[in-house]
């Protein structure tokens, strides 16, 4: 990874919180910020605008359906992965049409989160202006 890309880890859980921050820095990434509700998520997105964004369907305060889209409004360029547990496919769909880029169905490995993170730096290593 030439460029270094910034995460922001929004869920409610510490423990998932702490195993993401781990694999955020094996793929190289050295800032990497945590927040563990919706609202909180939301106010870090806003101030240090992530190149990715983890976030969690399903939270207090402020759920991740609800989240997803004013972080694209504040941030567009920003990737955002969603990290749940739910699996209906209406619930898929809702987070795909609200602007997610990726969904990730918990539990997941480390291998698959490594796999899509890949893709997100690609989409963001061939955008525009992006430094290579």
């Amino acid at each position: 990874m030439a460029k270094t890309y910034s995460a922001l880890i929004i869920d409610d859980s510490g423990e998932v919180r702490i195993i993401l921050t781990r694999y955020f820095k094996n793929l190289g990434f050295e800032t990497i910020d945590t927040a563990e509700d919706g609202r909180a998520g939301l106010d870090k997105a806003r101030s240090t605008k992530p190149d990715i964004v983890i976030l969690d369907g399903i939270m207090p305060e402020l759920d991740g359906i609800k989240a997803l889209p004013e972080i694209k409004k504040e941030s567009p360029n920003t990737v955002v992965v969603i990290c749940s547990s739910l699996s209906d496919k209406s619930k898929v769909m809702a987070f795909k049409n609200a602007g997610a880029d990726f969904y990730i169905l918990k539990p997941f490995d480390r291998e698959r989160f490594e796999e899509v993170i890949n893709q997100a730096i690609e989409i963001l290593a061939s955008r525009p202006g992006s430094a290579s």
